[in-house]
């Protein structure tokens, strides 16, 4: 064929909004479970993407599961899904920070200054699952109750003193 549309039988996706909590503790490649209504035993999936932002109107994260073959599924079938997070257990607590501290973010991935008890500001990379209104959901890469730099971190330098004004934790 020079060209096929709807092809169901390479396989298909099921998109599914998600809390920020939940976005946080899944990643690619985890385990899921998806039930269509009238379309038999459930399908095993895979994540395939993880939206790095919340939609603006709903305030959720779109996940996408792709699972092989369709069948006779169609689009706009709703299911329900069961996804198995491999990230981070169940009610372990995130870490949030300043939107403002996060610099030099791609995707999942920034920097923010960690402040030590000498005030000496110090780069350190972390990983990210997105924004929770005017906070970064840090997954990795920061620990409770580190000092960090939360507005101006784009005029720091690794290893620069710095005179902190209020005391942010994330």
């Amino acid at each position: 064929p020079v060209l096929e549309f709807g092809d169901v039988q390479s396989g298909l996706i099921v998109r599914v909004g998600v809390s920020s909590a939940a976005a946080s503790r899944i990643a690619l490649n985890d385990k899921a479970e998806v039930r269509i209504n009238g379309a038999g035993e459930p399908k095993i999936g895979k994540v395939a993407r993880v939206a790095a932002k919340s939609d603006a109107a709903t305030g959720v994260y779109d996940v996408e599961i792709a699972f092989p073959g369709g069948g006779q599924l169609r689009s706009g079938q709703v299911a329900d899904v069961a996804i198995a997070p491999s990230r981070i257990t169940a009610g372990a607590p995130l870490i949030h920070a300043p939107a403002l501290a996060l610099i030099d973010a791609r995707a999942d991935q920034g920097f923010v200054y960690v402040v030590d008890t000498a005030d000496v500001a110090h780069r350190r990379a972390v990983q990210t699952a997105g924004l929770e209104g005017d906070q970064v959901v840090i997954l990795s890469g920061l620990k409770e109750g580190e000092r960090i730099i939360g507005a101006g971190a784009a005029y720091v330098r690794d290893g620069q003193k710095v005179a902190p004004v209020a005391t942010v934790t994330p």
